[in-house]
């Protein structure tokens, strides 16, 4: 994580964001989600060199009420944007039961989890969504029936407070994420089937065809397709398109935090969930050897910089580029590299 946060300082970020982004990154390869890793460093450093991510660039506080908050992150780190829609969103919850914060202009989040594990750990359910459409930057994601991108992969995430661990889910209103499928691309590996089609619509499975020109599918049909739009639906709450886009154009990132004693004891809560929970993993596998789990079970659960422990294994391939990456841009040089 030192190394992260170092080369997000070279970029210009202040110490607390670069933290923030390093950890952001981290905790993913500890969930278990190395599509939202450390690999992400290498495709930070390109957007900051492009122009489309400004890490020296502080959120402002554009609008704070008793129970909705506006952010305007002027393209800052994604994480560092999160901080005080975290903190705004936790406090006034506490104080009202419920609030939202919608987040604008902001550069690539991380895993959404991370953020409602936040919430659920102060005792509140957390839901999360970034919805984008019809910017062409963005787009990657075929509406059902259709061919053209129109959608980002417009994730959500859903944070809840359970005994024997909290329940966290994060997903993808797209088949496949737009960075698994470019990790796919660089081990030489094939997208799964069914997930993705070409520009004429016929199912393709290379990634390289596929970020140039395709697109990917909803996932489950009309249950992505739905996701997704309605993520765009929170998301056009801001009013107003990004300067540079067509003017139906749709972008922003809403939380919402509830306050879970305002509606039972939270203690009770976490048990009665808990208890749920642990009843899904012991239920009847399909196969023997692969327990049932419960979303966010396949890695480490951390909330805090403090928490991180161990080492995390990178594929060959997302070494090479992030060692390419810091020597092109002379960033500090990763850990090992010659």
């Amino acid at each position: 994580m030192g190394w992260a946060t170092r080369v997000f300082g070279a970029l210009g970020a202040d110490d607390t964001a670069a933290q923030d982004a390093a950890f952001a990154l981290v905790a993913a390869d500890l969930a278990g989600h190395p599509s939202h890793g450390v690999r992400l460093v290498a495709t930070y450093a390109h957007q900051v060199e492009v122009g489309e991510l400004v890490p020296g660039a502080r959120p402002a506080l554009v609008r704070r009420g008793a129970r909705s908050t506006v952010i305007e992150g002027r393209r800052c780190l994604g994480a560092a944007a999160m901080r005080p829609a975290v903190r705004s969103v936790t406090e006034e919850a506490r104080r009202n039961g419920a609030a939202t914060v919608l987040v604008t202009d902001h550069g690539h989040l991380g895993r959404l989890g991370l953020y409602v594990a936040q919430l659920s750990a102060s005792g509140l359910v957390g839901v999360l969504t970034s919805g984008h459409a019809l910017l062409p930057e963005e787009a990657v994601v075929a509406p059902m029936g259709g061919v053209d991108r129109v959608f980002d992969t417009n994730p959500w995430a859903f944070g809840f407070p359970a005994e024997g661990g909290d329940v966290i889910i994060d997903m993808s209103s797209a088949s496949i994420s737009y960075n698994a499928v470019r990790a796919l691309g660089l081990a030489g590996e094939r997208i799964p089937d069914h997930l993705a089609q070409d520009r004429h619509g016929q199912p393709c499975t290379d990634p390289g065809s596929v970020l140039d020109s395709g697109s990917l599918l909803p996932a489950g049909g009309a249950v992505g397709y739905g996701l997704a739009l309605a993520a765009c639906g929170f998301a056009a709450l801001t009013g107003e398109p990004p300067v540079t886009a067509p003017p139906e154009a749709i972008a922003g990132t809403f939380l919402l935090a509830l306050d879970v004693a305002r509606y039972r004891p939270l203690e009770q809560y976490r048990r009665h969930l808990g208890a749920a929970a642990a009843a899904i993993r012991t239920s009847t596998p399909v196969k023997p050897e692969e327990p049932v789990r419960t979303p966010g079970g396949r890695g480490v659960l951390v909330r805090s910089p403090g928490e991180v422990r161990g080492t995390i294994e990178l594929h060959e391939t997302t070494r090479r580029e992030l060692e390419d990456t810091c020597h092109r841009m002379r960033l500090p040089a990763f850990p090992g590299s010659r």
